[in-house]
């Protein structure tokens, strides 16, 4: 009896050492998985300019067309660069909303991730707990219960990214678009001002005439350069970090 009691007490203990590594696995794949995505993006935002291959839901705030070749050479880079130069203060704190506005939208959809993700954790624990009877007696039918629950949480973990980088392009074909509307035509996207229309105090705020604008874009001398990380730190907090999600 002693023997088997032995041999009961390894097995456990293997189950206990299999459930460890398994959420080893799911941090390490997972941190993996949003490392990547987060690199991925970024390189796109800062670099693509083509949005056609973007799926429709991407593409729900459409871009506004130029209005000359200056404006057709620029990249978003410049243009936010401008942006943070010449708007004025009170369109940049609406900027700043729609940024907090944004993140809460990904916070939101994290959270609710992490959620599921710990609950299938907790019931791997008790079904590894409950692998073995009190008179250590190995169930059969725990290790195919094991394999189903390891199923949902890449299920789960799988939804989930997919979510993360749906919202993720849609935040910044949005952002992409709310910026060069205010460069083109010194004028937020009417389903920015829309959207945020219950959430912000109407905020009565003198605003440069287009042609003042323009005169500034002439005297404008735009480079990618060290300026740029200098505003999104300064201006635009949250508009980079959304895209390393």
């Amino acid at each position: 009896i002693l023997f088997f009691q032995n041999i009961l007490t390894k097995i456990l203990k293997i189950f206990v050492d299999i459930a460890d590594a398994f959420h080893r696995f799911i941090d390490e794949e997972t941190w993996k998985y949003e490392t990547e995505m987060g690199d991925a993006i970024i390189n796109a935002f800062l670099y693509e300019c083509d949005s056609e291959n973007d799926p429709p839901y991407v593409r729900e705030f459409p871009e506004t067309t130029n209005d000359t070749k200056s404006c057709d050479a620029l990249q978003f880079a410049d243009q936010f660069q401008f942006i943070m130069r010449n708007l004025s203060p009170e369109r940049l704190k609406i900027i700043i909303k729609w940024e907090r506005k944004m993140e809460n939208e990904m916070s939101s959809l994290i959270r609710a991730r992490d959620f599921e993700l710990d609950r299938m954790y907790r019931k791997c624990e008790q079904a590894v707990n409950a692998s073995v009877t009190k008179d250590d007696r190995m169930l059969p039918e725990s290790g195919q219960h094991l394999s189903r629950l390891n199923e949902q949480i890449r299920e789960i973990s799988k939804n989930y990214a997919e979510q993360i980088r749906t919202l993720t392009s849609r935040q910044r074909q949005f952002y992409r678009n709310m910026i060069k509307s205010l460069y083109e035509h010194d004028k937020f996207p009417a389903e920015a001002e829309s959207a945020l229309s219950g959430d912000l105090i109407s905020v009565k705020r003198p605003l440069p005439s287009a042609s003042s604008l323009d005169a500034v874009k002439t005297k404008a001398n735009f480079s990618l350069d060290e300026s740029f990380t200098i505003y999104l730190g300064n201006f635009s907090f949250y508009s980079l970090k959304i895209f390393s999600l």
